[in-house]
């Protein structure tokens, strides 16, 4: 909570002897200050700071935060924090606010939704495309909940860059006890020639690990090093793409993520043409 202003209208008359624009005063005090301001003619702006329940500045100061220009935080809704985000310009100040104050909240809902439809998947192996979206690898890894990643990287990627990435992304998944690993840079090519270069660290990743526990990520990279990866994906393991609705400049919106999951079936036990089987439509036996 915050308490009572003592000796408010000599605040007050401080305040506009040095200029200030604002005043923010606990709400309870606001009948107080308003008649200050009704008396002595002034414009001085008074902003309320609120009482909460939980001992949390920032949520106390939220509107004087807001006041000052700074980032809405964790105080504030999702909604509010989302619509921020979503007026920064791509760069790492959106990175940054993305990373601090939207993925947790993602990351919960996400769980929630794989618990709510796979209460029995329990993947350990994940391989994932490094992209320009380094945070996304982060999200899926913590998502399902797997103790190692593989990363393909392309050629075309600058090395300074992918050493950032690298950097970043062994520290924020060391920090959920998840390992990384990359493969060797690959040359963009025809699928046959992806899968070529793919194969030896795919088969080194997931080697005597049950399929049931490897999942291919499908969405990040380009069309054809994920269809490249999917071909190689092996049976019994899953798929899994994360839908969202995109922003004006294409980013995608935060909290409209949606999990997406097939399952490659197993050996037999379809037709060689159906490549893939829904989950809510599981292999027949």
């Amino acid at each position: 909570g915050c308490a009572a202003v003592e000796g408010l209208e000599a605040k007050l008359d401080h305040a506009v002897a040095e200029g200030a624009s604002h005043f923010f005063l606990p709400l309870a005090q606001r009948h107080q200050a308003e008649q200050w301001q009704t008396s002595q003619g002034h414009t001085l702006g008074l902003g309320w700071l609120m009482s909460d329940d939980e001992p949390s500045p920032r949520k106390v100061l939220r509107a004087y935060l807001r006041q000052m220009g700074l980032p809405p935080g964790n105080e504030e809704s999702f909604a509010v924090r989302q619509g921020y985000h979503s007026l920064l310009d791509r760069g790492q100040q959106a990175d940054r606010y993305y990373r601090e104050y939207l993925l947790p909240e993602i990351v919960r809902r996400l769980q929630e939704q794989r618990r709510q439809r796979w209460p029995d998947w329990h993947p350990s192996h994940l391989v994932t495309i490094l992209s320009g979206s380094p945070a996304l690898i982060r999200l899926n890894a913590e998502v399902l909940g797997v103790r190692q990643v593989l990363a393909l990287r392309s050629r075309e990627k600058q090395p300074e860059s992918t050493t950032e990435m690298r950097i970043m992304l062994e520290q924020a998944l060391g920090e959920l006890g998840i390992a990384l690993h990359f493969t060797p840079p690959f040359d963009e090519g025809s699928l046959r020639s992806m899968q070529q270069q793919f194969t030896a660290s795919l088969q080194e990743f997931w080697n005597r690990v049950d399929p049931a526990q490897v999942v291919l990520d499908m969405t990040p990279g380009k069309k054809s090093m994920t269809l490249a990866l999917a071909g190689l994906a092996p049976p019994g393991s899953s798929l899994l793409y994360i839908c969202h609705d995109p922003l004006p400049d294409q980013r995608p919106e935060p909290g409209t993520e949606a999990l997406e999951r097939w399952m490659v079936p197993r050996e037999g036990a379809r037709q060689s043409s159906d490549i893939f089987s829904v989950m809510d439509d599981p292999p027949r036996a």
